[in-house]
């Protein structure tokens, strides 16, 4: 995956760096999942920066990356609340991922959070960037809401009343230096059955057609794997 050529790293072994290493036996379709949602969850999630104690919200966490984030704040420690537009269809599967919490979104916080994996933007970046916690960051990945802007309401980036120090961050992954070792990393994890790929849908690549209009009509929750050689 690269961009255009202003933005491409080039320094030296810069490629070499954004290859992780994947077990031997790995099932490589659960492996494919890893590289953009995987990376981007554990990325920004450590921009928060250390887990342990903390309240951690991930909107639109029934997506592939929002999955991914929330099962590995659970596994660093952190109090997971876990942001979807329907907790009742999804709240059961969610909760086993290991979101302690799961609302219909940041508005629905019974406290404030210390860091927020953000991937819709809009509004609901702008009512969790709310609910931040003096020092927490809330790290932008994803936007959804591709048709609505983020407009902040006069007093929102105000630092008192206990809400001095809080962060906005941008995200992009390729951007993320040395890449290799979170990837071999989480390749390692979901080999050994440590986190769940959460493949919601697989097959083969004359059902192409198929996964594009599910993934289209947001009717898959997780991610959606082609079998380019079958077994």
């Amino acid at each position: 995956m690269e961009r255009g050529d202003d933005h491409v790293d080039r320094q030296p072994g810069a490629e070499i760096r954004r290859v992780g290493t994947v077990p031997a036996g790995a099932d490589l379709g659960a492996i494919s999942t890893i590289p953009v949602a995987g990376g981007s969850a554990l990325r920004a999630l450590a921009r928060i920066g250390p887990l342990l104690g903390k309240r951690i919200l991930v909107t639109a966490a029934t997506g592939g990356t929002g999955r991914y984030a929330v099962q590995l704040a659970r596994l660093g420690g952190a109090h997971v609340i876990a942001s979807t537009g329907d907790p009742d269809a999804h709240g059961e599967s969610l909760r086993a991922l290991g979101a302690h919490e799961v609302v219909a979104g940041p508005a629905g916080l019974g406290a404030p959070v210390d860091g927020v994996v953000d991937l819709v933007g809009g509004d609901q970046l702008v009512c969790a960037f709310e609910r931040l916690t003096a020092g927490g960051t809330l790290v932008s990945v994803g936007h959804v809401t591709a048709d609505q802007g983020e407009n902040f309401p006069y007093g929102a980036l105000f630092g008192h009343d206990g809400r001095h120090d809080r962060s906005l961050v941008t995200f992009f992954l390729l951007d993320c230096p040395d890449l290799g070792p979170d990837l071999g990393l989480l390749a390692a994890k979901v080999a050994a059955g440590e986190l769940d790929a959460q493949v919601s849908w697989r097959g083969g690549w004359d059902k192409a057609p198929e996964a594009v209009g599910a993934l289209l009509d947001r009717r898959l929750h997780g991610k959606a794997v082609l079998d380019l050689l079958r077994p």
